[in-house]
């Protein structure tokens, strides 16, 4: 056993152990009303529905986030040391793709902002904005960007930091430690908070800010190959969109469709917030010459590789290119990928 299902109507509904029950072996459970009680060897739960606008739900999880999920600088990520399922024990965490969740909040607040214009959530999404900007320029090199940074307090500052095999450096100006290895989900993520946040928040300086960060991004993935290059010089070992390998290394099958994908999304929101036809230009090279426009549309095929991780990032640049591409021909594939 590893939690409850719940049968009505024909439907199923799983909730797992430890989220919904104290652990996996439930004893018993009776239902009362929109209530569930379940009871296990370590206690009794109390599972509840409870209806509330989407406005309700908003505040509700924006108030938790803001409350409980955000360390130094603002970066947003999950929450460890958590005793008996309490968050209130619990302290935000370093993950190893800090970019990444961080920008899924900076996204979700610059939707937030574009439908209720509510102060707050512009405050906290400019937070959160420079905080994506230090990742990116905390490494000194030109549009190579960390996964996650630490400070003084933090868990494990100064611990392996330049090692043999570390990926943790300190930062050119001493405040902070960085972790490279940057991958692809880093770059997804910048991409979608990024755009998002100039679209629907940004005044004219926060524009030049992020068109400055996107560019040099885009202009390190071009000047190298079409990857990611770390401060050793070397390619990452996940931040590949060249055509050589997505098309011609079977090494890169399972990659070949989304991270074509990517790199399109990321070419076309270069060209968005700059207008430089270079980006175009190479966005539509990839697109027809190196067929990227029909990986694209094929990211989602049944291919024997099943991975959430892929939809997440399918789902992210999906999201972030339709706003943008206003081509109809070019859409279609893209929705072909849907």
């Amino acid at each position: 056993n590893a939690g409850l299902i719940l049968l009505k109507n024909g439907v199923r509904k799983y909730l797992p152990a430890t989220r919904w029950a104290m652990e996996k072996d439930i004893n018993d459970a009776i239902a009362v009303g929109n209530t569930i009680w379940t009871a296990t060897n370590s206690g009794v739960t109390k599972i509840t529905d409870k209806e509330m606008t989407l406005r309700e739900k908003a505040d509700y999880c924006f108030n938790v986030t803001e409350d409980k999920y955000v360390r130094k600088f603002g970066f947003v990520t999950g929450i460890h040391k958590i005793e008996n399922c309490d968050i209130n024990t619990g302290e935000p965490c370093i993950t190893d793709n800090d970019g990444l969740w961080t920008q899924v909040y900076l996204g979700s607040l610059a939707f937030c902002y574009a439908v209720t214009k509510d102060e707050k959530v512009l405050e906290a999404a400019r937070r959160t904005l420079y905080a994506m900007g230090y990742l990116t320029k905390v490494t000194g090199k030109k549009g190579f960007t960390a996964r996650a940074v630490r400070f003084e307090g933090d868990v494990n500052f100064g611990v392996f930091v330049n090692e043999e095999c570390s990926e943790w450096h300190p930062s050119p100006d001493g405040v902070s430690e960085w972790l490279g290895e940057t991958s692809s989900d880093e770059m997804v993520g910048h991409f979608f908070g990024f755009s998002l946040y100039y679209d629907f928040c940004a005044n004219d300086e926060e524009k030049e800010y992020i068109r400055e960060i996107i560019c040099d991004i885009v202009d390190h993935i071009l000047e190298n190959d079409y990857k990611l290059c770390d401060v050793d010089g070397l390619p990452t070992t996940w931040a590949n969109w060249a055509p050589d390998q997505l098309n011609g290394n079977c090494m890169w099958l399972w990659e070949k469709c989304i991270n074509s994908l990517e790199m399109l999304t990321f070419l076309d929101v270069a060209y968005h917030v700059s207008g430089n036809k270079k980006y175009r230009d190479e966005f539509m090279h990839l697109a027809i010459d190196e067929h990227y426009l029909i990986n694209a549309a094929q990211h989602k095929k049944d291919d024997g590789h099943v991975c959430h991780i892929d939809d997440n990032l399918g789902f992210l640049t999906t999201a972030t290119i339709l706003r943008i591409e206003k081509e109809p021909a070019i859409r279609k594939y893209l929705l072909m990928g849907l």
